[in-house]
């Protein structure tokens, strides 16, 4: 087993009790090795959160000795423009304004409604629903949430 798979099988239980998913684990070579893991959540995943985990993890770690020498732990959130993929992700975030860029080139963009196995449901911004085929779709990213700035020091 290697090195990212040995890892992979400390940080589940970790993760688990916290309530979180280990999305990715990659241990970059260099002068200082680089062991980055992404962890993510329904509602996203905060600074607490992710130093609990990477306390939790380098105790693991130290006590297993799986990386030789010295190296660098980075706990990371994935961001908005990690790609959803499977059911699941998108399930993470449901409710939240996603961008769907099809394979035949259209980009559509609003609000997750549902998941299922093999589609996704969408409110269009003009309030239309589609359904949407996961084999159809090339890359999905959530979308930054913009609220509209108010004006300063007018009458309301």
């Amino acid at each position: 087993m290697d090195v990212a798979a040995r890892v992979q099988a400390l940080a589940e239980p970790i993760a688990a009790d916290l309530g979180v998913e280990v999305l990715a684990i990659e241990l970059a070579g260099g002068r200082t090795p680089v062991l980055r893991v992404v962890l993510d959540r329904a509602g996203g995943v905060d600074c607490d959160l992710l130093e609990a985990f990477s306390r939790a993890l380098s105790l693991q770690l130290d006590a297993e000795d799986l990386i030789q020498g010295s190296y660098r732990l980075e706990v990371s959130s994935p961001g908005l423009d990690w790609p959803m993929q499977r059911p699941e992700d998108f399930r993470r975030h449901l409710g939240e304004r996603w961008k769907l860029v099809m394979r035949d080139g259209r980009t559509l963009c609003g609000r997750g409604l549902a998941v299922e196995r093999t589609h996704v449901r969408v409110r269009m911004d003009d309030g239309k629903e589609v359904d949407v085929e996961l084999s159809q779709v090339a890359r999905a990213v959530r979308e930054p949430e913009v609220e509209p700035m108010r004006k300063r020091g007018g009458r309301s």
